[in-house]
């Protein structure tokens, strides 16, 4: 059987498996936890998921809670007096609901291949998944747990993302809004209400190289050897313009102590050890700041900026001396965000510049053939992203990244993702993708060929329950 005829086959497949699902969905639900909660359908909060709509932002920022929100409290009463008409008691009417759902990512992939790699062909009926423990613990507390790492290949379960919020008493400061509290998370930017974290999805194959022992900005959902908090504050609000302001501080968490690669895994030396931190030698410093132009026309608009700071200690083979050296890094950048949004047409334009410097890196870059000893490394990552949807149904979406490094040739990367996407119901999503690749250091380093030979499609279905 010939491999076009194998991927029609399944195409068809998926599209029966959709298809099917649909019978027992009764209303879009993107996070179902959260709608089954609030009573509210997702296409209030989400435009596609994960992308936020300003009441889905305004939602995030007050840390997941109910009370604050005149439209969510007609919602739950509603549900309240239907619960009284049939006999039950109407107090406990939204709480017998259980704060959990769960995401599931079924996906075909075919790799193209070429003289010196071979090409790959790969069904997974079960890619990936998420548990998802989310919404109101108490009135100004809040949460969105993410439990993923479950899938077909004997992935076990692991925290993917965490935050826990504890939201100040609204407050009035002239004539603007003024939202306060504190974050504990296990992830850069999780809470951010932008939701820069998960904008981008699988860029390309999930590539997400970078120069330090942390996870880079802005990925999508990915575990982080990291645990910390942050104050924020936000001035005004998301429709008619508003200022957003964190601090937070960060260190590795003690589980990964001894275990984890400070680098991007084919920028160690293959003949030695992985490297891995040894703890902290200070608490790592972030910060945001992000401005929410008015509403005009429909359009929704931000801009904003960020920066990282952090000093590790790392033990590694491939370190001088003693087996000791400093992972230095800096990171800051731009990111912006434009939306579109009527009751039938929907554009969206996310894109970010970040820098990343490590001032003293140790490594073995496999493209020069040569080993870094303690020298300053910098690279810097452009990624612009941008989808149109009709009826939030029918969709398209382009994708694009480069990341260049001159001391570092393992994270030359660039490419483009470009895909059909429907959306029946947000809790249910099927894409047609083509992965392209102009530039794939890493790939064609470790194992050959060219990065052409690395063009993936993909055909993805996604149900959340």
């Amino acid at each position: 059987m010939s491999k076009n005829l194998r991927f029609r086959d399944l195409l068809l497949f998926m599209l029966v498996v959709a298809l099917s699902m649909l019978g027992f969905v009764k209303k879009a639900r993107a996070i179902p936890s959260f709608s089954r909660q609030t009573g509210l359908s997702c296409d209030v909060c989400h435009t596609v998921f994960p992308h936020l709509t300003p009441f889905g932002r305004d939602f995030k920022l007050h840390g997941y809670t109910y009370d604050y929100s005149k439209l969510i409290k007609f919602a739950r009463n509603q549900y309240k007096q239907q619960a009284s008409e049939e006999g039950f008691l109407p107090n406990l009417a939204v709480n017998q609901i259980p704060m959990l759902s769960m995401r599931v990512k079924s996906q075909y992939s075919h790799m193209k291949g070429g003289s010196n790699v071979p090409s790959k062909t790969k069904f997974n009926l079960v890619k990936g998944s998420s548990l998802y423990f989310a919404g109101e613990i108490a009135p100004d507390i809040g949460t969105f747990t993410e439990l993923t790492g479950i899938n077909d290949e004997g992935g076990s379960l692991t925290l993917g993302g965490f935050d826990l919020a504890l939201v100040g008493p609204n407050e009035k400061l002239g004539p603007y809004n003024l939202t306060f509290g504190l974050r504990g998370e296990d992830m850069v930017g999780f809470s951010d209400p932008t939701n820069s974290i998960g904008n981008w999805g699988a860029l390309l194959h999930g590539f997400s190289g970078g120069i330090s022992s942390r996870n880079r900005f802005f990925e999508a959902f990915a575990p982080s050897p990291l645990e910390g908090g942050e104050i924020y504050a936000m001035l005004g609000g998301f429709t008619h313009g508003g200022l957003y302001a964190a601090f937070g501080l960060y260190h590795p968490t003690s589980g990964e102590v001894g275990k984890t690669s400070p680098t991007y895994v084919v920028l160690t030396n293959p003949g030695s050890d992985s490297a891995t931190f040894d703890g902290t030698s200070n608490v790592d410093e972030y910060g945001r700041l992000a401005y929410f132009f008015p509403e005009f026309d429909h359009i929704y608009t931000e801009i904003g900026t960020f920066g990282y700071f952090g000093h590790e200690n790392i033990t590694a083979s491939e370190a001088p001396g003693t087996g000791q050296y400093s992972d230095a890094v800096k990171e800051y950048g731009l990111d912006g965000q434009l939306q579109y949004i009527d009751s039938h047409n929907l554009f969206e334009i996310f894109a970010s510049f970040i820098h990343d410097k490590n001032g003293s890196f140790y490594g073995h870059d496999i493209s020069n053939g040569q080993l870094i000893n303690g020298s300053a490394v910098a690279a810097n990552n452009f990624s612009i992203n941008a989808d149109y949807y009709y009826n939030r149904t029918y969709g398209i979406y382009a994708k694009y990244t480069y990341q260049h490094s001159s001391e570092l040739k393992d994270l030359n990367v660039s490419g483009e993702a470009m895909g059909l996407s429907w959306y029946p119901y947000q809790n249910v999503n099927l894409r047609l993708e083509e992965d392209i690749y102009n530039k794939d250091n890493p790939d064609v380093a470790a194992t050959g060929g060219s990065a052409s030979n690395y063009d993936t499609t993909r055909v993805m279905l996604q149900y959340a329950f």
